[in-house]
């Protein structure tokens, strides 16, 4: 059996040049949608005062003196790790429950089924801030304030809409 070579066909100098200016022009997108990171990362490299009063994006002196701050008289080491114990934790359940419900869901078929659907697409539209004081209130009543229970659980809950249906 012999193979067959597929031909690509080449391109006209026109589908070139567009190609050319496609790209042209997603860099400048692409450059103009990261500028306030970028600033954000420039402006970690300017003094205080610099910061402060300087508009300029470019630093006049480039310094690393908020990073030595920032690495040495902050807890910054402990609230990552409490925010990457946290984050694991609330990945874990949301994958735990939204498999349970997504199978339990899958089960379902005619109105009932129907009506489950839009109630939680209902749900979603709902902002996450309506929640706020009834977590805080149920939180105190629990003592989980000031926890890491607290976060996880208020986490899970604020995704599980997105998760699970």
């Amino acid at each position: 059996m012999a193979k067959v070579k597929a031909v690509k066909a080449k391109k006209t100098r026109r589908e070139r040049r567009m190609d050319v200016l496609t790209y042209i022009a997603l860099i400048f997108i692409v450059l103009f949608i990261n500028i306030p990171f970028i600033q954000m990362v420039l402006t970690a490299f300017k003094t205080r005062t610099e910061a402060l009063t300087s508009r300029a994006l470019l630093p006049e002196h480039w310094s690393v003196e908020s990073f030595i701050t920032v690495l040495t008289k902050s807890n910054f080491a402990l609230n990552m790790w409490n925010s990457f114990k946290v984050s694991i934790a609330v990945t874990i359940l949301c994958i735990l429950i939204a498999i349970m419900a997504g199978y339990a869901i899958s089960r379902f078929r005619g109105r009932v089924f129907s009506a489950y659907t839009t109630f939680m697409l209902i749900l979603q539209l709902f902002p996450g801030v309506l929640m706020l004081i009834p977590l805080f209130i149920t939180f105190k009543a629990l003592n989980l304030n000031d926890t890491h229970w607290a976060l996880i659980l208020a986490y899970t809950a604020g995704q599980m809409p997105f998760s699970g249906s």
